[in-house]
């Protein structure tokens, strides 16, 4: 089987007059258990638990993992955007107690691997109750990685093929539009009282859709497959019809890692686009789209769905890699001793003899050079390169861990490659050709890059990176650069990077143009997302940064900072999360910070808390009488806020003189008095509100019939309790009363016209008449008695 390689670039010191090499790619530890970082791309460990276990991750002398029961852990390291295949990867892990190690692998390509080693222990331990200390063995295994022509993982223990890994399945939507699909199936689910099938009636492009006919509360979805550690834009055309339902439209949403990500309703209509971004995490290898009409009957209803065009997109998907345990049952422990990434193929690692033997041919070949500008002849500036990287090697003793020898072989044996290359062949040898393509456009002030210089030599070949040692400065100072190559522009004008070049015997300086265009902050807005907060509750602020040309900002390039200029009122955290504390107008001032210049806006919300409260309800009633009551509660700033039912307590003071029913009304109970009692708990603010209610016995009455008494007619309305007396329109009586037994007129009313209403509620049992203008002659018999 043939291992794609490439050339090995290795990280060379500076030598002689301040000239580095061009191109060098850091090399080696990226975690080698000093708990340094001596990388640019050196690793970010996340912690990852699932069920709540407490997971420790400790970076001393190693990386040292507990797992407690049923858990998932990953430590997450993200790559540089360059990390390609083919690649080598050196893992040196200490017992693994077990199942093994798992892997997940992520290239430039979007490539992706998972798979799991299996390891001997090789350790001695000690155990306690609370601390396991582990006692380190000399050999450990080591373990490189590289791909192959066929997109398999190679992977070899101590130089030794051990497994081959499959790529894994693509996060694309095989036949997006359908049209080539039958079955829906393994991607696609649905309750079994429903129905999913591929329609040629309603496509929306193309001859085919996906149609879901649901029963009543069906459900359906799709499994889309997706990798970890990646942003994603899901896409897709759909329509709902309703055919048995109340309701206007099919609830749907999607989850990634079992949390809601977006509501996705299809609403009764046309197809209309739904577009969804979402983030995955560590462990996601799905993302799960659910469609659903509701587990109730105010919500159900049987729809018809169609869905096309579906697209699912990767955005961002930086390379990374991951190791760990994904599943397991028990405890686990393991400890990473060193981590190494580097370009290049699987190679055998170098043992102490093999080092010893490159040195001796090392110094040998030193012997032999002449430093000149003759045929056959070395620069200089490579054979002090040469020496000190055999200085380098020399000083590695024998008996020193694997990684200082094998990365000292292959440092060495990388400088003697590029050393040879140096060789004078030609005493006229010149620059030809000399630029840098990345200055080639107008840079922004604040920009930094790395440039690479590429060109032409006199012979025809072009610019070995390797051989081109170079010094570079600014010309008016309107950028910095490093020795190796890395610029940042400062301010905007023209300037020259001055460039001292060598290339085996040819020297030369160029000054090549470097232009830099004012780039600053035009302007900042933000709002709050919610325009009010009650007490306690908050907010986010949303911020729209605007960079020179309306362009937006690169990610980290501007620095956001908050500050609340209404302390009482909200606080704000360094996210821009407002907390309110008092009532008013929160102020938060947001400043965007970009190369040293601030521009600032300021947002505003109001804060408010509960002023009032208002309770309406019957001042009286009788037994057994059902009525409803309502209440309200108004802001400091007067408008009337929705109460939450667990929010709001409701109770009588006397329970025995009327209780709830099971409606939330009250019902007078027994005869008496009571108060209706409301109490508010909302943003840390309590209010209640009090009514005073009478309950009494119920009024039976009697002898009150319909009758014509000397053209006056009398009639009793039971349920309002009024006696209501018409006259002729020729009588000229001007009131009705009603007198006791003894003659005592106890309630009077004059007509309305030639209408007179009288209550009768609250009256003594007795008998009583019910008299127009006192004269017994139009009057008629009133018996009243009380009881329940």
């Amino acid at each position: 089987m043939k291992i794609r390689t490439m050339a090995v670039c290795l990280l060379t010191a500076s030598y002689g007059m301040g000239y580095s090499q061009v191109g060098s790619l850091l090399y080696d530890k990226v975690y080698d258990g000093s708990g340094g970082r001596p990388m640019d791309f050196a690793p970010a460990w996340t912690e990852h638990s699932v069920n709540g276990d407490n997971i420790k991750v400790s970076q001393g002398n190693k990386l040292s993992v507990s797992i407690g029961d049923n858990s998932s852990w990953n430590a997450l390291m993200f790559l540089p955007g360059t990390f390609s295949v083919p690649f080598t990867a050196e893992y040196s892990l200490d017992g693994i107690e077990g199942g093994g190690t798992d892997f997940d692998v992520r290239t430039a390509e979007g490539k992706r691997f998972s798979f799991t080693l299996q390891q001997k222990c090789l350790i001695d331990r000690m155990r306690s109750d609370t601390l396991c200390t582990e006692l380190p063995v000399q050999d450990r295994s080591v373990y490189r990685f590289a791909v192959s022509d066929d997109d398999k993982l190679v992977i070899y223990r101590n130089g030794e093929e051990i497994l081959q890994a499959a790529v894994c399945e693509g996060d694309t939507l095989m036949d997006p539009g359908f049209e080539n699909l039958e079955n829906p199936e393994p991607i696609w689910w649905w309750a079994s009282w429903s129905q999913l099938t591929v329609d040629t009636s309603r496509p929306r492009s193309g001859k085919k859709s996906l149609h879901w006919e649901n029963g009543w509360t069906g459900d359906m979805g799709a499994h889309i497959p997706v990798q970890p550690n990646a942003k994603y834009k899901l896409s897709y055309y759909a329509k709902a019809e309703r055919v048995n339902a109340w309701q206007s439209e099919m609830k749907g949403n999607l989850t990634v890692g079992g949390e809601e990500i977006a509501s996705v309703n299809i609403p009764v209509g046309e197809y209309r686009l739904f577009t969804v971004e979402f983030t995955t995490g560590p462990l996601d290898e799905t993302a799960e789209l659910r469609f659903h009409n509701g587990w109730d009957s105010s919500e159900s209803g049987a729809f018809a769905v169609f869905i096309d065009d579906m697209r699912l997109e990767r955005v961002e998907a930086q390379p990374y890699m991951q190791f760990g345990r994904k599943s397991l049952s028990g405890e686990s422990r393991f400890g990473v001793r060193h981590v190494a990434l580097r370009y290049g193929d699987a190679l055998r690692p170098a043992v102490f003899t093999d080092l010893a033997e490159l040195c001796e041919k090392t110094r040998a070949m030193l012997d032999e050079a002449v430093v000149g500008d003759e045929i056959g002849n070395y620069p200089d500036y490579a054979v002090s390169e040469l020496k000190s990287s055999l200085e380098h090697a020399a000083g590695v003793e024998e008996g020193c861990k694997y990684v200082a020898v094998d990365s000292s072989y292959a440092v060495l044996s990388r400088d003697m490659e590029i050393f040879s290359k140096c060789m004078v062949t030609d005493t006229e040898l010149s620059f030809s050709e000399f630029s840098v393509p990345q200055l080639d456009r107008t840079l922004r002030a604040g920009e930094s890059l790395t440039i690479v210089p590429t060109g032409k030599m006199s012979n025809g070949e072009e610019i070995d990176n390797d051989i081109l040692r170079v010094e570079y400065k600014s010309e008016n100072g309107l950028f910095e650069i490093s020795e190796d190559g890395y610029l940042t522009a400062l301010s905007s004008g023209s300037d020259f990077l001055v460039v001292n070049a060598r290339y085996i015997n040819a020297s030369e300086q160029f000054r090549i143009p470097v232009n830099i265009e004012t780039y600053q902050i035009e302007s900042v807005s933000a709002e709050t997302y919610e325009t009010k907060l009650l007490l306690g509750d908050a907010t986010g602020i949303k911020v729209d940064v605007v960079m020179t040309g309306g362009k937006a900002p690169e990610a980290g390039e501007v620095q956001l900072s908050y500050e609340s200029l209404t302390p009482d009122v909200a606080e704000v955290n360094s996210n821009g999360s407002v907390i309110a504390k008092g009532a008013g107008k929160a102020v938060v001032r947001v400043t965007a910070t970009f190369m040293g210049e601030n521009v600032s806006a300021d947002v505003e919300c109001d804060v408010v808390k509960i002023e009032s409260i208002s309770l309406e309800a019957p001042l009286s009633m009788e037994v057994n009488e059902h009525s409803e009551y309502a209440f309200s509660g108004f802001y400091s700033d007067g408008t009337e806020f929705a109460m939450e039912d667990e929010d709001v307590v409701v109770w009588s003071s006397d329970r025995s003189v009327f209780k709830m029913d099971d409606s939330g009304n009250i019902v007078g109970a027994e005869p008496g008095e009571t108060m209706l009692n409301v109490r508010v708990n909302q943003g840390g603010v309590q209010l209640k509100k009090s009514v005073a209610v009478k309950v009494e016995v119920p009024l039976s009455i009697s002898d009150v019939e319909e009758a014509d008494k000397n053209g006056c007619r009398f009639s009793y309305n039971p349920d309002s309790k009024i006696v209501t007396v018409v006259k002729p329109s020729d009588c000229s009586a001007s009131k009705v009363s009603i007198y006791s037994s003894s003659g005592l007129r106890v309630r009077c009313v004059a007509f309305d016209g030639d209408r007179a209403e009288l209550s009768v509620a609250g009256l003594l049992a007795g008998v009583y008449a019910v008299a127009v203008d006192g004269i017994a002659s139009n009057s008629v018999k009133l018996t009243v008695s009380q009881g329940y």
